[in-house]
C-alpha cells in the first residue's frame, strides 16, 4: 500500500519518499487532511496527526492551490500549537501537551535518550 523509494540526491544523503499505492486510500487521506485544514473546529487527534505530519512532508502544497497555501500555513499552525482533541487526561484531570510537543515526545525525543523510538 506503501512504496518506498529512495534516490540519491546529494552524497551522501539519499531522498526518500512515501507514496500510497492505492488510489481509493491515497483520495481519502488526501479528503481527511483538507477536510482538518479548511474546518474552523478542532479536528479529531488521528485527522489532526496526519494533516501535521503531512504538512511537514510538503504534502499539503500538492493538495491546495497557490491561492489556499498563505490561510493553510496559518491553520497548520494554529493546530500544531493547539491542546489535543482530549485536552485533558481522564486519569489524572492535567492539561495534555500541544500536538507538537506530543509529536516531539514521541518521535525525537525517544532517539535522543538512547529510547527504542529511533
Amino acid at each position: 500500500m506503501i512504496a518506498v523509494d529512495k534516490r540519491p540526491w546529494l552524497p551522501p544523503f539519499p531522498r526518500t519518499r512515501y507514496r500510497l499505492t492505492e488510489s481509493t486510500a491515497r483520495s481519502a487521506v488526501a479528503s481527511k487532511i483538507l477536510a482538518a485544514l479548511r474546518s474552523d473546529t478542532q479536528p479529531n487527534a488521528q485527522s489532526t496527526a496526519i494533516t501535521v505530519m503531512a504538512a511537514e512532508c510538503g504534502f499539503v502544497k500538492n493538495l491546495a492551490p497557490r491561492s489556499e497555501w498563505h490561510a493553510l500555513s496559518k491553520r497548520i499552525g494554529a493546530l500544531l500549537q493547539s491542546p489535543a482533541s482530549s485536552a485533558v487526561d481522564g486519569l489524572t484531570n492535567e492539561p495534555r501537551p500541544t500536538v507538537i510537543a506530543q509529536v516531539y515526545d514521541a518521535v525525537y525525543k525517544q532517539g535522543f535518550l538512547g529510547g527504542a523510538g529511533n
